[in-house]
């Protein structure tokens, strides 16, 4: 949901407990990304579940640390199916994530907007400052303490994130029809 807030100038809170988030930004911004998490969690939970019961991620392997007599040590074990969800998902989320920022790029370089007063503006410009509204506002009507730092380290197998971004690269990012109808998505 970040991730794609991010890319729609929308910024989040984070609740204590990580079961909701509080979304701030523009209104129109706020429905393209939750229709844009709603349609890609799915996807991505759907493409997933196909890669695992493929079982290929048993011939992955991930690198996990030790405590030797001389330090630290690494060393390979297979991937588990839990470890492999994980990875893909992580896979799937970098490549989504690329996606929407590079389709983000595209549209301020190809937007003019033009004000009542005849005066041609790019579009980077108009993106860049209602992303600066959005922090102003955000820096100042959010209560929150802290910092979100994210699960850590997470084991990695090649074949699995390759499978991922692969998913990824095929997520309806809402150009096809699902909710491509809406104003503003990002195609």
């Amino acid at each position: 949901m970040c991730n794609i807030g991010h890319a729609n100038d929308v910024r989040f809170t984070l609740a204590h407990n990580s079961m909701y988030v509080t979304a701030y930004g523009f209104p129109s911004d706020i429905d393209v990304t939750e229709a844009l998490y709603n349609s890609l969690s799915v996807q991505m939970v759907d493409s997933a579940e196909r890669y695992l019961k493929t079982k290929a991620y048993r011939n992955d392997t991930i690198e996990y640390e030790t405590y030797g007599r001389w330090g630290p040590e690494w060393s390979e074990k297979p991937m588990d199916g839990r470890t492999a969800r994980r990875s893909f998902y992580t896979a799937f989320r970098n490549e989504v994530t690329e996606r929407l920022l590079e389709a983000r790029d595209r549209a301020a370089d190809s937007v003019e907007v033009t004000g009542d007063d005849g005066s041609v503006t790019s579009g980077a410009l108009v993106l860049a400052s209602k992303s600066e509204e959005v922090d102003d506002y955000y820096k100042n009507n959010n209560n929150a303490r802290g910092s979100y730092r994210g699960n850590g380290w997470e084991g990695r197998g090649k074949g699995t994130q390759s499978a991922g971004r692969k998913a990824g690269s095929r997520a309806n990012l809402g150009s096809r029809g699902s909710i491509g109808t809406m104003a503003g998505a990002i195609s």
